[in-house]
């Protein structure tokens, strides 16, 4: 994971970025392709013990996550959220997407799987990263008496809330995928280096809405003052004195 890329290193930083996401946005794109799938890295400090690290994991891969470990004990690992698992956050958060109709409804799974459409087929990377916050913060104790082994995970807080509140959380982040990166940064050359329509479209799709309308209102801006600049040059040489 160290040789890897993540979107934020500080913990507080994409804490604040996850609580922002309250509510999932009205989503509606059809990315059209099968995609490598969101990973998010979780490391937790040598504080937390052994035995409640593998109890943390096995919830996790309990409730639809796959967990790569990097290696015996270190604390850190990689989640990739199972299609399964995607689906069931796309409907529990209402995502919505263009049905086979036209028409844009929230998310249903038999509803989508009709048309034989994988749910990665219908979502961003940010989309799925913002899937995958949902699942991981309405993961909750079952209720079943001693099914969990972790100590004071209470009931009305999710697994991330609980780690936080213990103070066993050291980086929490998603990762990124640099073959995506790249294809948006290939795009940006000294030859055009001002972002067209597709290419912030891909930066929507990758970063999300946020950074696509800085880069929109960027390109706006750019190509307006273009044609002032152009203006004012004219203005200047018709206005420049003459030699004689």
């Amino acid at each position: 994971m160290s040789e890897r890329h993540g979107f934020k290193r500080n913990v507080d930083d994409w804490w604040r970025w996850t609580e922002a996401l309250q509510d999932v946005p009205e989503l509606d794109c059809l990315v059209g392709k099968e995609r490598k799938p969101a990973e998010v890295a979780l490391v937790l400090k040598s504080s937390l013990s052994e035995e409640d690290f593998s109890e943390v994991v096995e919830v996790l891969r309990r409730k639809s996550f796959k967990v790569t470990e990097e290696e015996a004990g270190s604390r850190r690992c990689l989640l990739e959220i199972t299609l399964d698992g995607l689906e069931e956050a796309a409907e529990s958060a209402s995502l919505r997407k263009r049905n086979s109709r036209g028409a844009v409804t929230s998310y249903k799974t038999a509803e989508f799987k009709v048309n034989g459409l994988s749910i990665r087929y219908m979502t961003s990377p940010q989309e799925e990263l913002i899937l995958i916050r949902h699942a991981l913060f309405n993961i909750r104790p079952d209720p079943q008496p001693g099914s969990e082994k972790l100590k004071d995970w209470r009931e009305d807080e999710s697994l991330i809330h609980f780690l936080r509140r213990i103070d066993a959380i050291e980086a929490f982040f998603p990762m990124h995928d640099l073959n995506e990166a790249n294809q948006i940064m290939s795009t940006l050359t000294w030859k055009n280096p001002i972002p067209t329509f597709s290419t912030i479209c891909k930066v929507q799709d990758y970063f999300g809405d946020y950074d696509a309308v800085y880069y929109a209102f960027l390109t706006f801006y750019v190509n307006w003052l273009v044609f002032l600049a152009c203006g004012g040059l004219c203005s200047s040489l018709s206005t420049s004195p003459t030699t004689t």
